[in-house]
């Protein structure tokens, strides 16, 4: 009777399981053409001259990581980040591979850290998380960014202007920060309808309380 009841919890776990990770695969990727969708969009406003421009597709990059946890956060962004790259037409003959890793791959994948607040976003008052994960997600793109800036990009600063300088200051904090301040204002209004959202029984197999 013991053993039947065992089997009968570890089909029941294995069902859970399943059913997770065909969530977490599904609302990754919506998240994901989302994201691509308002980037695209967003471009023309204020393009940088070796790219960046202001975008609120830092939003849904955000949440594949707070709803899904920090393994769909990270292939999330970092498949954001590779297809932006082709977007931006970088695989040309101008391309440049520290670029590649550090404009692309880290400055946007490395924004998955911010799953590792996935289960503040299922506890009763988790609206600070949205703020705190968009700010989080920011610097680390902003580290990134800035590093390619001065180091691959060094020779496009301005004469007699440190690129160090250039690059973390004149060139990245303005559209990125730009996007952060933008970004902070949109989830306040959403962020409600959101957790309701999440807190329904479809998002239920995503609750960490529940595993």
């Amino acid at each position: 009777m013991e053993n039947k009841t065992v089997k009968n919890e570890n089909k029941k776990s294995s069902r859970f399981n399943s059913s997770k990770s065909i969530l977490s695969i599904c609302v990754t990727s919506i998240l994901l053409a989302v994201a691509i969708v308002i980037d695209l969009m967003m471009k023309p406003l204020l393009a940088m001259p070796q790219g960046g421009h202001i975008s609120i597709a830092l939003i849904p990059i955000v949440l594949m990581g707070l709803v899904c946890g920090p393994l769909y956060g990270f292939i999330g962004a970092t498949c954001f980040g590779i297809l932006n790259f082709f977007i931006d037409g970088g695989a040309s003959a101008a391309f440049n591979p520290w670029s590649f890793v550090l404009d692309y791959v880290l400055a946007f994948g490395m924004m998955g850290v911010v799953g590792f607040f996935h289960k503040f976003l299922y506890s009763k008052k988790p609206y600070w998380v949205y703020f705190v994960s968009l700010i989080i997600a920011s610097l680390v793109r902003y580290l990134f960014s800035g590093l390619s800036g001065a180091w691959v990009f060094a020779e496009y600063a301005p004469e007699n202007t440190n690129p160090w300088f250039y690059s973390f200051v004149l060139y990245n904090a303005g559209y990125i920060f730009a996007s952060l301040g933008v970004s902070l204002v949109l989830i306040t209004p959403l962020m409600f309808p959101l957790q309701k959202l999440i807190g329904s029984y479809s998002f239920r197999t995503l609750n960490p309380n529940l595993e």
